[in-house]
Order: C-alpha cells, then sequence, then structure tokens
C-alpha cells in the first residue's frame, strides 16, 4: 500500500514528521510488516575542516569522521 502525505512544511520537516511519528504508529498496527518513507529532504550538516586546527590538535580527516559517526 502507498500513502502519500500532504502539509503546510517545508521538506525537510515533513519527512521528520513521516519518520518520526507517523512511521512508528503505523508499524505499531496489527498486521504491517514494515514502513518505509519515501521522499522529502533529509535534514544535512555540512562539516568544513582547518587544516591547521586538525594538525594542531594532531587529528586526521578519518578520526574527525570516525568521531562524527560515534557521536551521532
Amino acid at each position: 500500500m502507498g500513502i502519500g502525505v500532504n502539509a503546510d512544511l517545508d521538506q525537510v520537516s515533513l519527512r521528520e514528521l513521516a519518520e518520526h511519528d507517523l512511521s512508528p504508529r503505523l508499524e505499531r498496527v496489527a498486521g504491517v510488516a514494515a514502513v518505509t518513507v519515501f521522499g522529502g529532504l533529509r535534514r544535512q550538516i555540512h562539516v568544513s575542516l582547518s587544516r591547521e586546527k586538525i594538525t594542531a590538535l594532531n587529528l586526521s580527516v578519518d578520526r574527525v569522521i570516525a568521531l562524527l559517526r560515534t557521536e551521532n
């Protein structure tokens, strides 16, 4: 089954609503095997690294990536 969702929200907020509010509720309905959310936009955070700062902290780019992954 496909369900379309529309609201007076931006695409990021609407996707978050579908993922965090609607999807868990639908998954609790008897007989529902899985819920998958498609479309919309996902929130993204862009990280700009300063070569001087990560060198001064003795960090590699790979280490920064690993730290971000573990914190999220």
